[in-house]
């Protein structure tokens, strides 16, 4: 069997990789946010500088991903078919380090809110989930 024929096709398989990643931070956060209102409330209430802390440094990850590596990521061509424009390691390894940046400041601000339950910190792993969503394989390869 030819090794091409068996092959998932690029655009298929980053819509997956997207959903899996955007998924898996959504539990995340759900989890955190039912141990923290639930189970057993914060786990470090003495500290509550440290959910500021980590989501100011969120935050700041969340400015990096957006401001330096989403406009590194080229735009398709309009005769270009998505399968054509997903197979370019351009386009592809930006989007995947943009998800993770992403998706690494949800982590962050999330485990910040699970120490200390700050407003801050779960405003921030909001955020990142709402920005994890919009700048998705559709969005970025209109």
């Amino acid at each position: 069997m030819d090794r091409n024929a068996a092959a998932v096709p690029d655009a298929r398989a980053i819509r997956t990789l997207h959903a899996v990643i955007t998924l898996g931070l959504v539990a995340i956060a759900m989890a955190f946010g039912v141990i923290v209102r639930i189970v057993h409330g914060p786990l470090l209430p003495n500290v509550p500088r440290l959910g500021a802390v980590l989501a100011a440094v969120a935050g700041a990850l969340l400015v990096v991903g957006l401001a330096v590596v989403r406009p590194g990521i080229p735009s398709r061509d309009a005769s270009q078919s998505l399968d054509a424009y997903w197979a370019q390691p351009a386009a592809r390894g930006r989007a995947v380090l943009l998800w993770v940046a992403i998706e690494g400041a949800g982590i962050i601000s999330s485990i910040g809110y699970v120490c200390t339950a700050h407003f801050a910190a779960a405003a921030v792993a909001l955020l990142a989930i709402v920005l994890l969503i919009l700048v998705g394989p559709a969005r970025l390869a209109s």
